[in-house]
């Protein structure tokens, strides 16, 4: 397919990919893993695990939530402090965070969702 869009009728020798063919772009070219990698296989299924619950109420349905931390100016090296956000499962009837998930560091029994 050759592009003849010139207005003095001239024919551009510019080759042109057909219409159907999708070019790859950044946005929807696909990483793929080395020749020697496979990606992991999953060798279970929903028969060998077991339900997560609540610590306190023993339900297991959870809501994602967000917590903020902050972070010094002098620690980013910009002119204003940071916000860290570190997403928080918590459980939809008691609204205690799932810790488990949690860091390490915010592990504790007083964080509640309100």
């Amino acid at each position: 397919m050759f592009n003849n869009n010139k207005n003095d009728g001239s024919m551009n020798m510019q080759r042109q990919p057909p219409m159907n063919m999708q070019m790859q772009t950044p946005m929807n070219m696909q990483m793929q893993p080395p020749m020697n990698m496979q990606p992991p296989k999953q060798n279970f299924n929903i028969a060998d695990t077991t339900a997560v619950e609540c610590s306190a109420c023993k339900k297991s349905v959870f809501q994602n939530g967000v917590m903020f931390r902050k972070v010094s100016k002098i620690l980013t090296g910009t002119d204003k402090d940071g916000l860290v956000p570190i997403n928080v499962p918590y459980c939809v009837n008691c609204l205690v965070p799932l810790q488990e998930l949690l860091p390490s560091e915010l592990r504790s029994n007083t964080i509640t969702i309100i």
